[in-house]
């Protein structure tokens, strides 16, 4: 892995580990793509960094076939409020570490302040309730998404 993307996925982790008791459970990583996976009592976080852009998905533990893209999560358990989703400004920097700091910046801050929300939503034993109405908020706010083609 680059030592620049460590740097950040350290902070990132020790955050995890330290204040909400998360391990690490699995690492890969190879040239252009890594992928780390931490797991708490009630849900799993995986990190997957291909190229330049970082990917965060949700999974309850033992559940693992209903994964939700943490942006997704946050703006379906947010939708009263002002939120503001995940920007790709990041995108823009030439630079590869300010790419990187950047990305974690804003993966933290969005994890860190919505983490009761977080946490709540996978803590229920209604977990398969409540990913089907998350998932038909989705459908019914992007159902270009959703469309099939036939």
């Amino acid at each position: 892995m680059e030592q620049i993307f460590i740097k950040y996925l350290n902070e990132f982790s020790q955050n995890l580990i330290e204040k909400y008791g998360f391990s690490i459970k699995h690492e890969f990583n190879e040239e252009q793509s890594c992928f780390i996976e931490y797991s708490s009592a009630n849900f799993i976080i995986t990190i997957e960094k291909y190229f330049r852009e970082f990917y965060v998905l949700l999974y309850k533990v033992n559940n693992i076939d209903k994964g939700i893209e943490l942006n997704n999560l946050l703006e379906y358990l947010n939708q009263n409020e002002n939120y503001t989703p995940y920007s790709r400004d990041f995108l823009k920097e030439k630079e590869l570490e300010e790419c990187y700091r950047k990305q974690f910046q804003e993966i933290s801050t969005l994890f860190f302040d919505n983490y009761e929300k977080i946490d709540t939503f996978f803590n229920n034993n209604n977990f398969e309730e409540k990913f089907q109405i998350m998932e038909e908020y989705r459908q019914n706010k992007y159902p270009e998404l959703y469309k099939r083609k036939t």
